[in-house]
């Protein structure tokens, strides 16, 4: 398991907008058709503590398990 959790924080960098970022890569993540309210949704599930962005511990969740 420190093996998932220390790949998964490799990837990990702050953003400034993960909603133009995951809307720039939503065809290589299967979301052709995705909305940005519904990906501003899906962010705000990720975003545990409220601040409207994702930390490394909220990041590792949403990305390994959400």
């Amino acid at each position: 398991m420190e093996m998932v959790v220390d790949e998964a924080a490799d990837g990990w960098r702050p953003r400034a907008d993960y909603v133009r970022e995951l809307e720039e890569n939503s065809v290589v993540l299967g979301l052709d058709d995705i909305r940005d309210d519904e990906l501003v949704c899906m962010l705000s599930e990720g975003d545990l503590d409220g601040d409207g962005a994702l930390n490394q511990v909220e990041f590792f969740v949403f990305s390994c398990l959400g």
